[in-house]
C-alpha cells in the first residue's frame, strides 16, 4: 500500500484591464476608448480560448507516469459570476507517491505552461510520505507579459520558486 500525495493549484490567465468591454452595444456609436477596449477584449478572449485548446490537447487518460491528463483541469467560464478580471484554470489530483517522479511531473507541467498565456501559476503539493506540504510558483518573466493583448506568443520565460524540484535525495534518506 502506498502513500497519497495531493497536488492542486491554479493558472491565472489573461486579465481584463477594464470593466466588461464586450457588454457595449455593437449597434451604437462608440468612443475611441470603447473601441480600444472592445479590441483588447477580442484579443484577450482569443488567448482564453487558446488556453482552453491547450488543455483540450492533453490526453484524456495519460498512459505515461507521472500522469498529466485533461481531467485534472477545469476552467471557469468567461462569465461575470466566475471571472471578475482573470481567467482561472484550476487543477488537482491525488497520486500514489508522486514524490518519486516529481521532477518528471514538473517537466510535463512546464511543457504545458509553455503553450499557454498566463501571468502566475501556483502548485501546492501535500505529501503523506513527508507529512508536509510544498509550494511552487511560476511567474511570467517577460518584459512584455504574454497576457498583454498585443503580445503574440505564449509564455516563454518565467521565474520559478519552490523546493524541492526532485525528492529523490530525500527519498533515499527515508528508505535507508
Amino acid at each position: 500500500m502506498g502513500m497519497e500525495t495531493v497536488v492542486y493549484g491554479f493558472i491565472q490567465g489573461p486579465h481584463w484591464p477594464h470593466e466588461v468591454a464586450n457588454k457595449y452595444d455593437v449597434f451604437s456609436k462608440h468612443s475611441e476608448k470603447q473601441l480600444m477596449y472592445m479590441e483588447i477584449d477580442r484579443k484577450l478572449t482569443e488567448k482564453v480560448h487558446h488556453n482552453l485548446q491547450a488543455l483540450s490537447a492533453l490526453p484524456e487518460d495519460d498512459d505515461t507516469w507521472p500522469f498529466l491528463s485533461r481531467s485534472m483541469f477545469s476552467s471557469s467560464t468567461n462569465s461575470i459570476q466566475t471571472t471578475y478580471k482573470s481567467q482561472i484554470i484550476h487543477f488537482g489530483a491525488s497520486f500514489k507517491q508522486i514524490e518519486w517522479a516529481w521532477e518528471e511531473w514538473l517537466t510535463k507541467f512546464e511543457a504545458l505552461l509553455s503553450t499557454m498565456y498566463w501571468d502566475e501559476v501556483r502548485v501546492h503539493l501535500i505529501s503523506e510520505m513527508f507529512t508536509s506540504s510544498f509550494d511552487y510558483t511560476w511567474e511570467d518573466d517577460s518584459k512584455e507579459k504574454a497576457i498583454y493583448p498585443n503580445h503574440p506568443d505564449p509564455v516563454a520565460h518565467w521565474r520559478f520558486s519552490g523546493e524541492p524540484r526532485t525528492f529523490r535525495p530525500l527519498l533515499r534518506r527515508e528508505t535507508t
